[in-house]
C-alpha cells in the first residue's frame, strides 16, 4: 500500500465544494486594480501567473468569478456597489 500524497488544495473545500485559494482570488484582484490604473502587462501577468497554479477545479471558479467581476477590471468595485445602491 502507498502512502496518500497531501493535497493542499483540497484542504479548502467547504461542504465538498473546492473554494479558490486565497492568494488566486487576490492575485485577480489585483490584476483587476492594475488594470484599471492602466497597467495592463502588470494585470496580465499577474493573472496569468494566478491561471497557471490553480487547479482544475480552481479554473472553473475562476472563470465563474470573472464573470461576476468583469465590471472590477474597468471600474472601482466601491463605486459599483454606490451605483447599485442608488438603482443604477
Amino acid at each position: 500500500m502507498t502512502a496518500l500524497t497531501p493535497r493542499p488544495y483540497l484542504t479548502h473545500a467547504k461542504n465538498g465544494v473546492i473554494l479558490m485559494r486565497a492568494h488566486i482570488r487576490l492575485a485577480l484582484e489585483c490584476s483587476a486594480k492594475l488594470a484599471r490604473e492602466n497597467r495592463l502587462v502588470e494585470a496580465v501577468e499577474i493573472a496569468e501567473t494566478a491561471f497557471r497554479t490553480a487547479t482544475p477545479d480552481e479554473h472553473r471558479e475562476i472563470e465563474e468569478w470573472l464573470s461576476t467581476h468583469a465590471d472590477d477590471f474597468v471600474r472601482d468595485p466601491a463605486d459599483i456597489e454606490a451605483d447599485d445602491d442608488q438603482g443604477e
